[in-house]
């Protein structure tokens, strides 16, 4: 037996490997829209909640402006 012909096994697996990773990928994409945060801890999502209040807070200086 000669040490190419172990290529094949560890092509399938790889290949079952990024199946199974990209399936999540397209489920999570599809059902929330963008992908899942990876080590999102609570300082993360207190700048995405500062980031969203401040982008809130432009918009309605903007319409103020604007009248």
């Amino acid at each position: 037996m000669a040490w190419w012909e172990t290529l094949v096994p560890f092509g399938l697996i790889g290949a079952a490997i990024c199946l199974m990773g990209g399936s999540q990928y397209a489920a999570q994409m599809y059902f929330v829209g963008k992908p899942k945060p990876i080590g999102q801890d609570a300082w993360d999502r207190r700048l995405e909640l500062r980031d969203q209040w401040l982008a809130h807070v432009k918009e309605f200086e903007d319409a103020q402006k604007k009248e």
